[in-house]
């Protein structure tokens, strides 16, 4: 559990800075920063090892029309202030965002710019961004989850015909994509949460015309899938929390039948 749990240095550093010089809390017990440059949805916000919070991509608008967001912006907690950073080489939305152990920031899929393949690596040291190895499949509302091995695991989510059960991952060291072990059910709008034995543990979510109850989990030393306890309710775009005890919690979701969408 230490492992999962632990935070890295530098992060603790910035948070401690942050806590030590951050003014009091109001009556409703929230803080008012500075707004960010650009209003921004459907948009991926990462933790960075210096405590910084990166934000990137997103929309302007709504399900009628949007305007892609190709900005990035970076939130210091010490100084309660948003700064921009470079732009991304192409617009992000509805993509994932994951923290890697170099440091680095991996951008993979969503929609943006015609291209639901296109990957991106955000230095913050230099503070620029690189394209990266394009995903095998097109998707958007997938998962990605950085595994013990310190690969980064892309599950599921939308393809070109529908909800993908293909699993792609990630090698920093190559800046590499290779296939491994499908699931066996198609979903997008699930969670994915790493277990505290290396497993990937994916739950829920809907296949275009189904709610999803079952859950399955993926083993990184077999590159395969086995299915797990059903949830009790079908759900989508739930949360998912690994808890100190090793349990994991569902909470809300969704059962709005999109049929109407497709």
């Amino acid at each position: 559990m230490k492992r999962l749990l632990s935070l890295h240095p530098l992060a603790l550093a910035a948070l401690a800075l942050h806590f030590a010089v951050a003014p009091p809390v109001n009556a409703t017990g929230w803080l008012t920063n500075s707004p960010m440059a650009t209003s921004r949805e459907w948009h991926t916000a990462t933790l960075l090892l210096d405590g910084r919070l990166l934000v990137a991509g997103g929309v302007i608008g709504d399900w009628s029309g949007v305007m892609e967001i190709i900005t990035a912006e970076l939130f210091d907690p010490a100084a309660g202030r948003w700064t921009t950073t470079s732009t991304m080489n192409r617009p992000h939305y509805w993509h994932s965002a994951t923290l890697l152990p170099n440091g680095k920031v991996l951008l993979a899929g969503g929609l943006g710019g015609n291209n639901s393949t296109a990957t991106e690596l955000f230095d913050p040291m230099c503070k620029t961004w690189i394209t990266g190895d394009s995903l095998k499949h097109r998707r958007y509302w997938h998962s990605a989850t950085l595994l013990h091995n310190g690969k980064v695991m892309v599950v599921g989510g939308q393809g070109i015909n529908g909800a993908l059960s293909a699993a792609e991952l990630y090698d920093p060291a190559t800046d590499g994509w290779t296939e491994t072990g499908g699931m066996i059910t198609p979903r997008r709008f699930h969670t994915a949460t790493l277990l505290a034995d290396g497993r990937l543990l994916v739950i829920g979510g809907e296949d275009g015309n189904h709610w999803i109850s079952s859950a399955e989990s993926y083993d990184p030393e077999t590159g395969s899938w086995s299915e797990t306890g059903a949830l009790a309710t079908a759900r989508s775009w739930h949360t998912t929390t690994l808890l100190p005890n090793g349990l994991v919690l569902v909470v809300g979701g969704d059962q709005f039948d999109r049929r109407s969408r497709q």
